[in-house]
């Protein structure tokens, strides 16, 4: 449906659509999360992450956006109370971005806690989302099928404009892939999003919440400096802060979390407008941020102070059995641990180990990938055997003569060895295997930077050697299959035969191997925080917070945690005006797929006055 006709207006509601087809909805349904592993993926990413950091210092969109348009002050502050939403690290597949935002477009959700007591929370009249609103990288189309498309089914219309909630964004690193361009078309030219009105005329905003409550959305542009508008945003609004003001500071990467195990200041560019914040005697009392896909809370003793990680609103999961239990966290002059409380975490750590064993199931839910690795070695093979020959002798007949048995891989390594010696060809082979997945090989994050490179070092060529022997060894195996089953390797039948096997065989093994291998090494040494799960896309264990302002201004935490992400949907050819345009055909209610990951967090503001 063209997003003309989806502007929202306050005496007419988009048509509802009589099909789930692309052209009926406006965007393709069903959206399967992104296969992180697939080669082409990878090129993308990486070629846009290039160009991001190449080019994005010299046309920096927040500049061109400030050159446009004056900023807006946003002022919620006339009521009593205000409930408002958080969401990040969304717009990934239908099934988990659709019911978050469900459960986020619904006018009330009564939860649990662990302890089986009910709380009643109402709909955010604003919702924040805290970056990274679309994956794998920003383009008008991946916005629309990713974001738009559920958030607009899950509230295509509300009646009256002054109660349509509010959306701002913040964008992330995925946002930032191509330029902003994207991002800014969507969130910051005042459109509707379904029900959602969004508002803000540049990437970061400030939002005057009631009872002397702010809330700060920074932007940091893939970590680079402040540019100067936006200093001079934050500035303006600092300027006419008291004492006894009260802030909610939002980034795009927990980097207090990544300061605290490296002992560098990853935060520069918060702690910036912090100081500032400080200044003028206001108080920050609570830091979140998306980036990492989970729910993740350290608090400091008498809760005065929180720091929140909650990735949770579509992408797939990132584990949490790696993380710390205390951080140290650098404020003003001084260091202040923070602590993670018992349940503050989501998935919890058990949990989260155990759906490490997805890994070994990489070679099929990864088959593209598996199939690159046996491409590869096809070629590696190919290159060895012909560099062989023009030596004078035949690599592949020599391999013929190896026994099979538990000395084979080793006695198969010796022979490439010997051929090493006189082939820098063949010996730029084995190099490659292990320059590049040393390359691959990502240590946990640690202080001695000493130590993180020689675990790679060794890791990484650990990895590289036991994959280039894997080959070797199979490459064994075939060849005497083969003669076995009366292909001599004189034979015109013998490479194209070779080829297939060590395509599809030794691309299933290595693909094998490399889920042992990510397993292995995030369960003993928690490397590949990333890779390890990233290559199960889990659609489950997703998060949002909702936070609620009461009349006294005390400010509390609603986690909401779901478990498991509803993938029954089906369109709901009954809807009628304002109502959600996918319903589920599981038992379950919407009211079921929440629950509250901790006790709701009341924030002690008298500590700190």
């Amino acid at each position: 449906m063209d997003q003309d006709k989806q502007c929202q207006t306050t005496s007419q509601a988009p048509s509802i659509p009589k099909d789930e087809s692309h052209e009926a909805l406006g965007f393709n349904y069903k959206m399967l999360m992104v296969s992180w592993f697939i080669p082409s993926n990878l090129i993308m990413i990486a070629a846009r992450v290039v160009i991001s950091f190449l080019f994005g210092q010299y046309a920096d969109k927040r500049e061109l956006q400030a050159a446009l348009k004056k900023p807006k002050q946003f002022d919620y502050s006339g009521g009593e109370e205000i409930w408002f939403d958080y969401v990040a690290d969304l717009g990934d597949g239908w099934d988990s971005t659709y019911t978050v935002a469900k459960l986020l477009a619904e006018p009330t959700l009564t939860v649990t806690d662990g302890d089986k007591k009910s709380y009643d929370t109402k709909r955010g009249s604003l919702l924040v989302m805290g970056g990274d609103e679309v994956y794998p990288v920003a383009s008008r189309d991946a916005y629309r099928d990713r974001t738009e498309g559920p958030y607009r089914s899950a509230l295509p219309w509300v009646e009256h404009e002054k109660k349509a909630p509010r959306l701002f964004a913040l964008p992330g690193n995925h946002d930032w892939y191509d330029g902003l361009t994207s991002f800014t078309r969507l969130f910051c030219q005042e459109r509707w999003i379904g029900g959602w009105k969004t508002e803000q005329s540049r990437s970061y905003f400030a939002l005057q919440l009631p009872h002397r409550w702010w809330l700060f959305a920074v932007d940091i542009q893939l970590g680079s400096d402040l540019d100067k508008p936006q200093v001079d945003y934050f500035d303006e609004i600092i300027a006419n802060f008291e004492s006894g003001d009260r802030v909610i500071f939002a980034s795009a990467t927990p980097s207090w979390l990544m300061d605290s195990l490296t002992g560098k200041s990853e935060s520069e560019n918060i702690t910036f407008i912090e100081k500032r914040i400080r200044c003028k005697g206001a108080t920050i009392y609570v830091n979140i941020a998306g980036d990492l896909h989970h729910y993740a809370r350290y608090s400091n003793a008498d809760d005065s102070r929180q720091y929140v990680t909650a990735g949770g609103g579509g992408a797939f999961l990132h584990g949490t059995h790696a993380l710390p239990d205390e951080i140290d966290v650098k404020e003003e002059e001084s260091t202040s641990t923070y602590s993670m409380s018992d349940g503050a975490v989501f998935p919890d750590k058990a949990t989260s180990k155990s759906l490490l064993l997805g890994n070994f199931l990489f070679f099929y839910k990864n088959y593209k990938m598996s199939l690159m690795f046996g491409l590869i070695a096809a070629v590696s093979c190919w290159v060895i055997q012909s560099e062989s020959l023009s030596l004078g002798y035949d690599f592949l007949a020599e391999l013929s003569q190896i026994d099979i048995g538990l000395l084979m891989p080793f006695t198969a390594f010796g022979s490439y060895l010997c051929q090493m010696l006189d082939s820098p060809l063949s010996a730029l082979c084995l190099m490659v295997y292990i320059g590049s997945l040393t390359a691959f090989c990502q240590p946990f994050p640690d202080k001695n930077k000493n130590k993180m490179l020689a675990g790679q070092l060794i890791v990484g060529t650990t990895h590289g050697l036991l994959q280039f022997g894997l080959m070797l060894t199979l490459l064994v195996f075939y060849t005497k299959v083969n003669i076995g089953l009366g292909v001599a390797l004189t034979s015109p039948w013998h490479p194209l035969l070779l080829a297939i096997e060590i395509t599809l065989f030794t691309g299933i093994f290595a693909g094998m191997l490399m889920g042992v291998y990510l397993y292995l090494t995030n369960y003993l040494f928690n490397y590949h925080a990333e890779a390890a799960f990233s290559s199960n896309a889990i659609a489950d264990y997703k998060n949002f917070i909702r936070f609620h302002i009461n009349s006294d201004g005390q400010l509390t935490l609603y986690p909401m945690g779901i478990k498991t992400v509803d993938e029954k949907w089906k369109l709901n050819e009954g809807a009628k005006d304002g109502e959600t345009w996918f319903v589920s055909t599981s038992a379950r209610t919407v009211q079921e797929y929440a629950h509250l990951i901790e006790t709701p967090i009341t924030i002690n503001t008298k500590s700190t006055g």
